[in-house]
């Protein structure tokens, strides 16, 4: 475990998923190397859910998988780099990295796993009817979130909806460190299904210089959604940061999957999840 960061993740199944029989949807994984050189990551994805999407809770895991797998190979890989050549590598060649490793993931399951009855009836399929060449990458349907952050950069991607937030300064303010997508309208979202999906990523990449965060944050919708307001979710990032310094990080840790399944109860129903990398504060 790094002793630079305190590392916390969750995520549990939505209010309206335990009454309808859903599974989670949503999937999570982090990396946080004890090598203060090499960076630490976190990864969240959200699956689709809809009738078409119906592998979609996999879709997820795989997504989340890969993120952390190749992630790790890719930085690992350009250590040393110099920040500029190394923000041009990431922007313009993980996406497609990431696209197609879980393309090829999501090829050898559905290869390895038929059709069931109740999957041939989402598709309207008789016994005798071949899958649309389209179906494994719809039913496999996820956004896909990453985060990394190392003594000399931060750096995220984020396709499709969820939220990233960044908390830094005195007095600790949090913003979004990626610029809204215009295309996320109502329910709508990009997804790693798409033809395009490599050049639907938004990135970010900054240089550390003095300035470091002191958390990052990434959730799935189902977080951010239970805010009646921005505000209150903006807060929700001081607020961690906060509760960090206050209590014990295993009380904190332990507290955490209460909090998110509240918030699930009392906003949207949906599966939440969420990642953090909490910066440890210096031995004095």
């Amino acid at each position: 475990m790094s002793k630079a960061w305190a590392v916390f993740s969750e995520s549990v199944r939505g209010a309206s998923h335990v009454r309808s029989g859903a599974p989670n949807q949503d999937a999570v994984r982090v990396d946080v190397p004890s090598s203060s050189r090499r960076a630490a990551l976190l990864a969240v994805a959200d699956g689709h859910g809809s009738a078409r999407c119906f592998r979609s809770d996999q879709g997820s895991r795989l997504a989340v998988d890969v993120a952390i797998r190749l992630s790790r190979l890719f930085l690992d890989d350009l250590l040393g780099t110099p920040t500029a050549s190394l923000k041009r590598e990431i922007e313009h060649r993980l996406p497609s990295l990431l696209v197609r490793e879980w393309r090829n993931e999501v090829d050898e399951h559905w290869r390895r796993t038929p059709l069931a009855v109740h999957e041939r009836e989402a598709l309207g399929l008789k016994p005798e009817d071949p899958a649309p060449a389209d179906t494994p990458y719809v039913a496999y349907s996820s956004t896909l979130l990453i985060s990394a952050v190392s003594n000399q950069y931060v750096f995220h991607l984020q396709l499709g909806d969820g939220e990233i937030l960044e908390v830094s300064g005195k007095p600790p303010q949090a913003y979004a460190p990626l610029p809204p997508d215009p295309s996320l309208i109502a329910n709508e979202t990009t997804s790693l299904c798409q033809k395009d999906a490599a050049r639907l990523f938004r990135f970010g990449f900054r240089p550390i210089q003095g300035v470091r965060p002191s958390l990052i944050l990434v959730c799935t919708d189902g977080y951010s959604n239970a805010f009646a307001c921005r505000d209150g979710f903006l807060q929700a990032g001081t607020d961690f940061l906060r509760l960090s310094r206050e209590m014990k990080t295993r009380s904190l840790a332990r507290c955490l999957k209460g909090w998110l399944t509240e918030s699930s109860s009392s906003g949207s129903g949906d599966d939440v999840t969420l990642a953090m990398l909490i910066r440890r504060p210096r031995p004095t």
